[in-house]
């Protein structure tokens, strides 16, 4: 008879924990539709995509000790969201593409009240000395090498071969020990390669 008893009371409270889970699970669907996508959680560093709609959504990233949350509201492309491209111990790095010679990455400080930082045409990164190099569409400067940490830039202000935008010459280009290579065409269609030093815009 005990036997009897102690094997109904097992069954029901797992019948009571089972409703409750289902009842817990129809409540945050019905407080909030739009669930967020995790893309990082490890090593006490997280973000996740907060949906706004089916076609908007936010970025919210930190750690153990804050929360950020981007201020701007990023549309789904057709080619989806932004994507993971990197982690340091200092920011996140998220990319994505959106059409024929266009792509944009975010960086994302490690630090409480951070701002979300958007750069159109990245080409490379430094993450040991939080480092991007970027161009622009506006054909008025070569390519920027900023801190994105500390907000320094550096312009090369070099002869190119004009196009789409500013990395559309650039054969290659890599961040490398004491600076950043570049090597690209000129207007005149020749072929440069030059080595430039980046300490005045290096973290401290």
């Amino acid at each position: 008879m005990k036997k009897n008893l102690l094997l109904f009371g097992v069954l029901l409270l797992l019948i009571l924990s089972c409703i409750t889970k289902n009842q817990g699970k129809a409540a945050l669907k019905a407080n909030s539709p739009y669930l967020p996508d995790t893309i990082l959680f490890k090593e006490s560093k997280f973000l996740l995509f907060e949906n706004l709609s089916d076609t908007t959504y936010k970025l919210v990233w930190g750690n153990e000790t804050f929360k950020n949350t981007s201020s701007d509201t990023i549309h789904i492309l057709p080619n989806g969201k932004l994507t993971l491209a990197w982690v340091s111990p200092n920011a996140i790095g998220i990319q994505q593409g959106c059409g024929s010679s266009c792509f944009f990455a975010y960086v994302l400080p490690l630090i409480p009240n951070a701002k979300e930082k958007f750069y159109m045409y990245p080409l490379a990164f430094d993450t040991l000395n939080n480092l991007i190099a970027y161009g622009n569409d506006k054909n008025d400067c070569f390519v920027t090498i900023e801190n994105y940490m500390s907000g320094l830039k550096m312009n090369l202000n070099e002869d190119f071969l004009h196009g789409p935008f500013t990395g559309f010459c650039i054969d290659s280009i890599s961040f490398q020990s004491k600076g950043l290579f570049l090597k690209w065409k000129n207007s005149g269609e020749k072929e440069v390669s030059k080595f430039f030093i980046v300490d005045d815009v290096k973290k401290k």
